[in-house]
């Protein structure tokens, strides 16, 4: 992927647009609000991959999708209104930064493509999840741990990075590779 100038427009935005940012502003939005609601404003994502395809693809929705979206819009708004048009239920920093990475999840399923087919999941993986985790170091460098080391802290934070992280977004990555970025994005909300 490097041995081309080409490739280091869409690698440095799937990157830091797409990997980097989806958990950095995931992880934020929990903070300020909680997982549940960071984590449903984040699976909006199919709502941005729909108008994605209508208005760069052209590709017109399928009826069935729309009501999906429709019905995923409402639950959204629910949650963060309470149902009270007049109130919002989370902080706006929390709904923008939810939402923020739901986009970032739009660019990590649309932006890779031709680098996917190219060179692979695994190359694409390997290569996201090392830039995006050195850009993490600058907001929270590896060194400052502010937990206890011990066998069993170890074996949690090995099992959430190989497997919770890097193992998932492999096959993730493949996913997109084989099908639509929508239907996948669908798929991983339910």
């Amino acid at each position: 992927v490097w041995k081309s100038k080409k490739n280091m427009p869409t690698l440095f935005l799937y990157v830091f647009g797409g990997v980097f940012s989806v958990q950095y502003f995931y992880y934020v939005a929990i903070q300020l609000s909680n997982s549940a609601t960071a984590t449903i404003l984040q699976y909006t994502a199919p709502v941005f991959i729909m108008l994605y395809l209508l208005i760069f693809q052209r590709q017109v929705p399928k009826p069935k999708s729309v009501l999906f979206v429709i019905l995923a819009m409402i639950g959204v708004f629910l949650l963060i209104t309470d149902g009270n048009i007049k109130h919002l239920s989370i902080s706006p920093l929390a709904l923008v930064t939810g939402l923020i990475a739901a986009v970032a999840v739009v660019i990590y399923s649309i932006i890779p493509r031709p680098l996917l087919d190219k060179y692979g999941a695994l190359n694409m993986t390997g290569w996201g999840m090392m830039l995006a985790g050195i850009a993490c170091n600058i907001f929270y460098p590896v060194w400052r741990i502010d937990f206890r080391i011990e066998p069993l802290s170890i074996f949690y934070v090995l099992t959430i990075s190989i497997v919770g992280t890097a193992l998932a977004y492999l096959l993730l990555l493949r996913a997109f590779q084989l099908i639509s970025p929508l239907v996948v994005s669908v798929a991983t909300a339910t």
